[in-house]
């Protein structure tokens, strides 16, 4: 129901009933409730914060995104796990048409740079300051993590690249 209420700020309604209701203190109210009650390694809730991110509210976008990028924070949920909750939200609320985008721009630029967040800290196993030499041994971890499951790498490169394809037509 959250996740319900905060993406009906970016997924386009076909009914003009649902577009003239706005009820920002309940997204607020839903944000800081996520922020609050769920530890910062659960997906859903930062599936959640991510949609927040292009809100048109700006203070729940900002709520949202101080969340998401808290640098005191360094644990983060598990690359694969975020990407699966994504990819199956993103498929799910998609039409047969690829050249639209389920939801705003910038949550996806949010959810692609969160991923990559994810990535480099579980990488890294959460080392919050890393070398430039060490991002070599980054490449070896992420590749092995390929060689486990092809799929989920080939549907997050299918994801970025649908990003990329629509966002420069």
């Amino acid at each position: 129901m959250l996740q319900q209420l905060l993406t009906q700020q970016v997924i386009p309604s076909s009914s003009s009933e649902s577009q003239s209701i706005d009820y920002p203190q309940c997204r607020q109210a839903a944000v800081s409730y996520v922020m609050n009650v769920f530890p910062s390694n659960d997906c859903t809730s930062r599936f959640i914060l991510l949609t927040a991110c292009s809100d048109k509210n700006e203070d729940i976008r900002s709520l949202a995104r101080r969340n998401l990028f808290n640098e005191q924070d360094n644990t983060y949920p598990d690359f694969q796990l975020l990407l699966k909750l994504i990819l199956s939200n993103v498929q799910k609320n998609s039409s047969i048409d690829r050249h639209t985008l389920i939801y705003h721009p910038q949550t996806y630029q949010e959810m692609i740079y969160y991923l990559h967040r994810c990535l480099i800290r579980q990488s890294f196993n959460g080392e919050k300051i890393t070398p430039l030499w060490k991002y070599e041994e980054q490449l070896l971890y992420v590749y092995d993590i390929a060689k486990q499951n092809t799929t989920i790498w080939y549907n997050y490169i299918q994801f970025l690249l649908d990003f990329v394809l629509v966002i420069h037509d």
